[in-house]
């Protein structure tokens, strides 16, 4: 017997990740596992660098109005954090990509 959650819009989803009718809501367990499937499949990382991109395009474009402004300088103050923005999700972003491979020890 197939049940509703082995249905191909679930498939490779934690079986608490699918709101059930009469729950209504998520557990806390579903949620953690949630971002744990996030994680493994590296969907979480690729979210990190869409971050840092738009966090730069944001940065680049609040310089250039503040060059142009006669004095605004909230717009410098933006730039400035969405740059800091952008190193910070940058770095997570490479972060979960670096050193992917495992090490295989010299008695194997």
């Amino acid at each position: 017997m197939h049940s509703k959650m082995s249905s191909s819009k679930f498939v490779g989803l934690p079986r608490e990740l699918v709101v059930s009718k009469t729950k209504g809501f998520m557990t806390a367990d579903g949620v953690l596992e949630f971002l744990t499937f996030l994680i493994k499949t590296e969907v979480i990382f690729m979210l990190y660098g869409v971050l840092a991109v738009i966090s730069a395009i944001i940065a680049v474009v609040s310089f250039l109005y503040y060059q142009r402004s006669a004095d605004n300088r909230i717009l410098f103050v933006a730039a400035i954090i969405f740059l800091l923005l952008t190193l910070g999700f940058g770095a997570m972003f490479l972060a979960g990509r670096v050193n992917k491979t495992e090490d295989i020890h010299i008695t194997e």
